[in-house]
């Protein structure tokens, strides 16, 4: 009897020292603090240049809608078109583009120009969106915003406004 739980003792004793070995090579291989261990933080997954500025665009654009900023049309966009004229957006973004949600049975059309913001020392993008009534093709609404490549990569770049133009 005394047998058995020395036994099962030395499988308790067994499994605590393997898990602390797992533990120091998680920690060693991942580089984490042991403190801080979340692996399924977002924080410690950097995100790439084209991750970063359709972030930028995205939550711009959203933040505008939140503000009123947009008109009430933008909501009710049925079809979106990209003009890629820019080629650092072009080189950056690949086939990735600005998310902006669309209605079946929408009522617009939102036309999303891109070109170069040409800056030695600042380069960037702008991107000129025009919304335009599908029946009339009247343009209902347009704005231009400026995003510069010098905020990527920056711990608070939902905090910055991008230039209106």
């Amino acid at each position: 009897m005394i047998h058995i739980e020395v036994q099962h003792m030395m499988y308790k004793i067994f499994g605590l020292v393997f898990m602390a070995i797992a533990g120091t090579v998680a920690y060693l291989t991942l580089g984490m603090n042991p403190s801080t261990m979340d692996f399924c933080s977002n924080q410690s997954k950097k995100q790439t240049p084209a991750e970063q500025l359709i972030e930028m665009i995205n939550e711009d654009f959203n933040q505008l809608d939140r503000e009123h900023q947009l008109p009430k049309q933008w909501n009710s966009i049925a079809t979106v078109e990209y003009k890629m004229g820019s080629d650092l957006a072009r080189a950056i973004l690949g086939k990735r583009r600005p998310q902006v949600q669309r209605i079946q049975e929408g009522t617009a059309f939102l036309e999303m120009e891109i070109m170069d913001l040409p800056d030695e020392s600042n380069p960037g993008i702008i991107i000129q969106a025009s919304l335009f009534d599908i029946k009339s093709k009247n343009k209902i609404f347009e704005i231009g915003r400026t995003y510069l490549m010098s905020d990527l990569n920056e711990e608070n770049q939902i905090e910055k406004n991008p230039k209106n133009r």
